[in-house]
């Protein structure tokens, strides 16, 4: 099963190859705990993507934890077969607002 999803900053278009429509395409995401996402400062801070279709521009997370989303994201998204996305993902700008990490688009 094939698909191709474009999404741009607030609209997602998806299609699929749905020949065999007795198998729905499995959607994989990972849970990013915010405990995960605190930090002291914006230094502190890097993306991690949770989406293996491709339909994340990244989530905030301190990079203390970067690598176990890496890993987590391999593993999970290794054998995926779904919807996929080619989507444009605005430059960010990550900061520590209030001790969580958060991506802010640059204007």
């Amino acid at each position: 099963m094939f698909g191709v999803c474009i999404a741009l900053p607030l609209l997602v278009s998806c299609s699929l190859d749905v020949s065999n429509r007795d198998e729905a395409p499995e959607l994989r995401t990972i849970e990013v705990d915010p405990a995960h996402q605190e930090c002291e400062g914006a230094d502190d801070c890097g993306l991690v993507f949770v989406d293996c279709s491709g339909c994340d521009c990244g989530i905030p997370v301190n990079l203390q934890f970067e690598d176990r989303y890496l890993q987590l994201y391999s593993e999970v998204c290794l054998d995926y077969v779904g919807p996929v996305c080619e989507m444009y993902c605005p430059e960010v700008e990550l900061i520590c607002q209030a001790g969580v990490c958060e991506a802010n688009p640059i204007q």
